[in-house]
């Protein structure tokens, strides 16, 4: 991570209070089933499951993944990109 977006994360968990959900750093789905459709979403069968998950539909183009050197700089200044 660069040391912005860091303590940008740092500093979310830290100030993050509620009485029932615990404190987080990514409060995204990360680990989900959902960011695999996104990277995949291309090859079958991630594209029927993508579509399925969407609705029926395909999602926004501009949500959908095209650029792996744009993800990762994305992953490195973005707080909504994990």
């Amino acid at each position: 991570l660069n040391p912005v977006r860091l303590n940008a994360f740092i500093e979310r968990f830290h100030s993050f209070e509620d009485p029932t959900i615990p404190k987080f750093m990514y409060g995204s789905h990360y680990s989900s089933a959902g960011i695999v459709l996104h990277y995949l979403v291309r090859q079958e069968p991630f594209s029927s499951m993508h579509v399925a998950l969407q609705g029926g539909n395909f999602d926004c183009p501009d949500r959908l993944f095209f650029d792996v050197s744009q993800s990762w700089r994305g992953c490195l200044r973005s707080m909504s990109d994990v």
